[in-house]
């Protein structure tokens, strides 16, 4: 039998391991609202923003506009695959406090999570700079 200190401490952790969970959601929903509107500008506005600024060279034959709009879509591809990675983690998250079969991971997993999805946002957010103002 289980004494009421252990049940207490079961009841704790479960509920900071669902308040982690929401937080993990949060931050992916975040990072894939990021990539979405990162998405929509870099295939409708990108170039004409190049353009207004004068940074098209007419005698490139868009070699340039390539290499850029590849460093923004290398950008934008990381940015939607840390969101769904950042999504998975919260998952882990919910079933671990749900189950819990690896009490271990109850600091772990949000950890995970703030570096993957911290990792994302800086690498996403310096690429779509680097193609927005064409600067390495």
């Amino acid at each position: 039998a289980r004494s009421k200190t252990q049940e207490a401490s079961t009841i704790n952790t479960h509920k900071h391991s669902t308040m982690a969970s929401k937080a993990i959601v949060r931050f992916s929903g975040l990072l894939g609202a990021m990539g979405v509107g990162a998405g929509a500008y870099g295939a409708h506005m990108l170039e004409a923003h190049w353009q207004q600024e004068g940074m098209v060279d007419p005698d490139d034959d868009g070699v340039s506009l390539a290499r850029w709009h590849k460093v923004w879509n290398n950008g934008w591809v990381m940015n939607m695959a840390g969101s769904a990675a950042t999504l998975g983690v919260a998952s882990l998250q919910h079933l671990n406090s749900t189950s819990m079969l690896v009490k271990s991971s109850a600091r772990a997993l949000p950890a995970a999570a703030v570096f993957i999805g911290g990792g994302t946002a800086v690498f996403s957010v310096s690429a779509y700079a680097a193609a927005y103002f064409q600067e390495r």
